[in-house]
């Protein structure tokens, strides 16, 4: 079982939110029909949020294995396709997870996912993003410290969110957008999700 209490160091960046054979770690016991296969534990305390909310700094990756080749997708916004660049764009979490082909372009006032910056409460950052899906986008949720703070149902392969926080309050918060995608393969099942890195923002 994955143990938050400790900050995470520097190369220790990125954080399992689904694995394609096991499930979804992204928050416990999420209801129905908001999360992808089953998880392996029930314990909470256990999952991405729970280190979020303990203090923690990591971008957001899913992988398959030998039993789920080709069912989750590691992405990771990268300046030009080298190995290095690629481990450049890990160590600074400009990355998301999905278990689909889905293309997700986010940024939040030029900050990429994965980001720390400071802003004014005042003057919060508008988070924007853009989605291209195989299939027909369900919905588009912004998360604000593990609550849903909003919801859009494109019921389209493409959809564009636009967010500002008009109750951001000084001290630190985190955002990340999540995407739920129809199954292809079985339309009345789980959806196909995908995350984005959080935004790290401390207000002023």
């Amino acid at each position: 079982l994955a143990d938050w209490n400790w900050p995470n160091a520097r190369f220790d960046c990125l954080l399992e939110i689904y694995q394609g054979c096991r499930g979804s770690y992204e928050a416990w016991r999420l209801p129905p029909k908001e999360k992808r296969g089953p998880t392996q534990t029930d314990e909470p305390g256990h999952f991405a949020q729970d280190a979020l909310a303990k203090g923690n700094v990591y971008g957001f990756v899913s992988f398959s294995d030998h039993r789920s080749t080709h069912n989750s997708w590691a992405a990771v916004w990268a300046a030009e396709p080298t190995r290095a660049a690629l481990f450049d764009g890990m160590l600074a979490r400009r990355t998301y997870a999905a278990s689909d082909e889905i293309i997700v372009k986010a940024a939040a006032a030029g900050h990429m996912p994965g980001e720390q910056f400071t802003a004014r409460a005042a003057e919060p950052p508008e988070i924007t993003a853009t989605v291209e899906a195989p299939d027909v986008i369900l919905r588009i949720d912004v998360v604000k410290d593990g609550k849903y703070v909003l919801t859009q149902s494109p019921g389209a392969r493409t959809a564009s969110l636009r967010f500002r926080d008009n109750e951001a309050r000084p001290g630190r918060t985190y955002y990340y957008i999540r995407v739920f995608q129809r199954d292809p393969e079985n339309p009345d099942g789980d959806p196909e999700v995908a995350w984005t890195s959080p935004f790290y923002v401390t207000y002023e």
